[in-house]
């Protein structure tokens, strides 16, 4: 019987208002992992495919329900979750490394507010699953961080207008996290564009004064994010950030056939894991 890796030194319990706007945001949020458990569902065990052999791994059900939780709360979904560096394999090795570069000097980078772009016209280059990567080796670390999708952050910003603590809460957790990672810029509807510009350039412009870093996703090039956020935005982020084109073939057909094929060998779920 195989083990699961540690709990990363970051791994943290959530505080009490942490839990509370989860349990606001998802109804059906894991409460009890000594009733249920999303990887093992409450067997014990549960097969992995480790080395290309197909092993029986033991669970840990409170540790991963506590990394559940502590990755909701950072803004990392139960897909991305489950996803790991071996899943990136239609990213260029090159830009792997960049990414990895980023992760291993982590420190040197928060501390300077170093960023990264990390842009291609093409869907599913891995864009959204290397900046989440990113995001999970932060935390692992110990880092403070938050992902959030572009489209998601303006309502967020919007929900501020109308709500003191909507309002503390955004300052606190988007606008001053440790690292902010922000999701498909230029994914938002064309009626909110003026919106975004504006939200965007408050937060980019305090990040910066206060050198946090900000990992961005887009399908826009350099000449289109300027055309598109005006040359203010641009020059912020010029500071800071260093563009990085993510080119390769569409990764999610290789994780679709990898379920299928892991299906077909009793692996019908996967564990909640770093790295």
């Amino acid at each position: 019987m195989h083990a699961l890796p540690p709990p990363p030194p970051g791994l943290r319990s959530l505080t009490d208002p942490e839990a509370d706007r989860l349990r606001q945001q998802y109804p059906d949020l894991w409460a009890n992992p000594n009733k249920t458990c999303l990887t093992c569902n409450k067997v014990g065990s549960f097969k992995a495919r480790i080395l290309g052999e197909v092993v029986d791994v033991a669970c840990d059900c409170v540790t991963q329900w506590k990394m559940h939780r502590w990755m909701l709360n950072a803004g990392i979904g139960l897909h991305y979750q489950r996803l790991s560096w071996d899943d990136a394999t239609g990213v260029a090795t090159d830009v792997q490394m960049v990414v990895m570069d980023y992760v291993a000097n982590s420190h040197a980078n928060l501390a300077s507010g170093n960023g990264l772009t990390l842009w291609s016209p093409d869907m599913g280059t891995g864009k959204t699953l290397l900046a989440t990567l990113l995001v999970k080796e932060l935390l692992a670390r110990g880092h403070d961080a938050f992902y959030v999708q572009f489209n998601e952050m303006l309502d967020f910003f919007t929900a501020t207008w109308r709500d003191a603590d909507e309002r503390a809460w955004f300052t606190r957790k988007v606008r001053n996290a440790g690292v902010l990672g922000v999701d498909d810029m230029g994914r938002e509807n064309k009626g909110r564009s003026e919106m975004a510009e504006a939200m965007f350039d408050t937060v980019i412009r305090a990040r910066g004064a206060a050198d946090r870093p900000t990992i961005i996703t887009t399908n826009y090039d350099p000449a289109q994010m300027k055309s598109g956020y005006g040359a203010n935005i641009h020059s912020l982020l010029s500071e800071s950030n260093v563009n990085i084109e993510v080119s390769g073939r569409d990764f999610r057909p290789d994780v679709r056939a990898k379920v299928l094929r892991d299906e077909k060998d009793g692996i019908l779920t996967y564990p909640i894991l770093v790295g």
